[in-house]
């Protein structure tokens, strides 16, 4: 992922969905989803002339299609892929109210992107932006969030905010 802030940001991403939840209030989805599930991702499977069966959600045990390393995987099942998916590059300016929002399926299985919004505005709108560890309480809420929705898998969270008035990150696994 490349994120233009008046500079490059580089960060590689495995296994996380991008959602940078909001560049001056537009919603941009940066990351598509690569479960077997995907529609995009069962195309690209039966084209390579191995389709997947109907109600066939799994390879080898793993509710996706594409990884990155994890040779002894794309060994088993040819049908995996390590061909990433490229977005384009957002430009953030200086003066965006801007953030984005990297989460593990753990908490895109029960949060969808528009409600992750409505949580980071949410909490946002409560906390003051000259708290340091405002990033932090955006992570916590947001995990928390996903807990008490009975997340079934691990997760991750990794809350950038772009704000000018409160530029911060944070980290938050949950295993």
């Amino acid at each position: 992922m490349i994120l233009l802030l008046n500079h490059t940001f580089h960060s590689t991403v495995t296994s996380y969905n991008l959602f940078p939840g909001s560049v001056d209030g537009k919603q941009i989805k940066m990351t598509e989803d690569h479960r077997v599930t995907s529609y995009s991702e069962r195309q690209r499977i039966k084209e390579i002339g191995e389709p997947l069966k109907d109600g066939e959600t799994r390879l080898c045990g793993l509710n996706l299609a594409r990884m990155l390393g994890d040779k002894y995987m794309k060994e088993q099942d040819s049908r995996f892929s390590s061909e990433p998916y490229i977005s384009q590059v957002v430009h953030i300016n200086q003066a965006s109210r801007a953030f984005a929002l990297l989460a593990s399926d753990g908490f895109w299985d029960v949060i969808s992107p528009k409600k992750a919004m409505q949580l980071v505005f949410q909490m946002k709108e409560r906390s003051s932006p000259d708290r340091e560890n405002s990033a932090e309480k955006v992570a916590n809420f947001l995990l928390s969030e996903a807990r008490t929705l009975r997340t079934k898998d691990n997760t991750s969270i990794i809350f950038l905010d772009f704000d000018t008035n409160s530029r911060k990150s944070s980290c938050k696994l949950d295993p």
